[in-house]
């Protein structure tokens, strides 16, 4: 399955999540990505970028999906990771003590 090890940073136990082995069983896996719009030439070229959550099969339906949903306007480009805990809003906890 997947595994999970600590380290120590700055003094604090901090867990190191496998991504990889985690998504690797699930059909559809959630994907952080990064978009970036661009729009105009030379000194006034301007960029924007958007971070989107997507659940998807694969990083090419995920950035598919994420340009087709986001309020960027412009030449788009993307790029994607699989989604840690942290990003899926999971924080770490102590186990309590048996009674």
């Amino acid at each position: 399955m997947n595994s999970i090890s600590v380290q120590s940073f700055g003094g604090k136990a901090q867990p190191q999540f496998d991504t990889q082995a985690y998504w690797s069983t699930r059909r559809y896996k959630s994907w952080v990505v990064f978009l970036t719009s661009t729009k105009g030439t030379g000194r006034n070229k301007t960029q924007r970028s958007h971070v989107m959550y997507v659940r998807a099969s694969n990083s090419q339906i995920a950035i598919a999906t994420a340009k087709r949903n986001t309020f960027l306007t412009g030449r788009l480009s993307g790029h994607c990771r699989l989604a840690t805990p942290t990003d899926l809003g999971c924080v770490a906890s102590t186990p309590r003590e048996a009674a």
